[in-house]
């Protein structure tokens, strides 16, 4: 009896030495297939055509955008919903902000991950001018051309105002403090030599212009957007008091020839109740920017996945389907800042980028 318990005792301390020693071992790492690549993504070796080599597995990413009632956080959060659930391992939101400028802001200081900044405050943030002078952000790339903003200008119907030099001595909603609104703003009015000086400034977001504009508290008001723009239709709709103003060609030549990167734009008939004829105006192109140390995996499996989901992004915000968003190349090479490496492969396998 004692031989057999001294020979199990045995063969269990041997058991159990060869169960330490296997876990000892490490585990080598699961062989990799397609189907790690997500269907939303185009698997291809890379090895040709340039292509980064899928590495990033999961990845976090904040989009900072505008105000609540703005083009770009309705963007922001359909960008956030393609993404998370189209790339397995990629968790993605977007959260409000004052704009172009705060956006500028948290994307230096690694607040966001990218950002949405129209072209005047991207073009100055890069170069370090104007608002920037000294404190240039050549890391800023971009992750792809956005939306064409056209500039719905609002006005009270009983301000008399009668064109953009009427605006003087008015009542004007210049957009929030750091914003793209307020820039577009200040550059309309200027190209007229009108300064914040010359009108009563009022420093809302587009919802309140809106409503002080319906309550009589504001006389004018710039809403950049793609037409038709949800802020507007709210302003326009069954309210006979607010109209647009439409500027002659002479007044878009004048704004554009002190303002190289606005564009010139209109806004067809009937877009908005109470406004049965096409109107001139000006307006700039916005940009997705991200930092040149976003792993170029990523950036191209965001851009292949956004335009291989087009009709979706469409779907749920028409603002998609604009120029600046279908033909990407021509908005790049307007603004001449550089394309994320990621970004620029995939944009040129899609043949949307020479």
């Amino acid at each position: 009896m004692k031989s057999f318990r001294r020979i199990f005792s045995l063969a269990l301390i041997a058991a159990l030495v060869l169960a330490l020693a296997a876990c000892s071992q490490e585990t080598p790492p699961a062989a990799s297939s397609e189907n790690d690549i997500p269907p939303s993504t185009t698997a291809v070796s890379g090895k040709e055509n340039g292509t980064p080599e899928f590495l990033t597995s999961t990845y976090k990413m904040n989009i900072c955008t505008a105000t609540s009632s703005g083009l770009f956080y309705s963007g922001g959060v359909a960008l956030a919903q393609l993404w998370q659930e189209k790339i397995d391992g990629y968790f993605a939101s977007a959260t409000s902000s004052s704009g172009s400028g705060e956006n500028v802001t948290l994307l230096q200081n690694d607040e966001a991950t990218m950002g949405f900044i129209q072209s005047d405050v991207l073009l100055a943030a890069y170069y370090g001018k104007g608002d920037y002078a000294g404190s240039a952000h050549p890391d800023f790339r971009i992750l792809c051309p956005m939306f064409a903003n056209p500039y719905n200008l609002m006005i009270n119907k009983n301000s008399g105002i009668n064109d953009i030099s009427g605006v003087r001595g008015k009542r004007v909603v210049t957009g929030r403090p750091a914003s793209g609104t307020l820039t577009a703003t200040v550059a309309l009015l200027e190209s007229f030599g009108i300064t914040l000086n010359d009108v009563v400034p009022s420093y809302l977001d587009q919802a309140q212009s809106v409503e002080s504009l319906r309550n009589g508290l504001a006389d004018f008001a710039l809403a950049a957007g793609a037409v038709p723009m949800a802020a507007v239709t709210d302003a326009m709709t069954g309210n006979s008091n607010i109209r647009l103003l439409g500027l002659t060609q002479e007044e878009v030549d004048t704004v554009l020839a002190k303002n190289d990167w606005l564009i010139q734009m209109d806004i067809p008939a009937d877009s908005y109740d109470n406004q049965p004829d096409a109107l001139l105006t000006v307006g700039h192109n916005s940009y997705l920017v991200v930092k040149a140390d976003m792993p170029d995996d990523v950036a191209y499996r965001l851009i292949m996945c956004m335009y291989e989901n087009k009709d979706w992004l469409i779907g749920t915000l028409a603002s998609f389907d604009n120029p600046c968003f279908n033909t990407p190349s021509d908005s790049i090479g307007k603004i001449g800042i550089p394309v994320h490496p990621g970004a620029e492969i995939a944009l040129k396998e899609l043949g949307l980028l020479k």
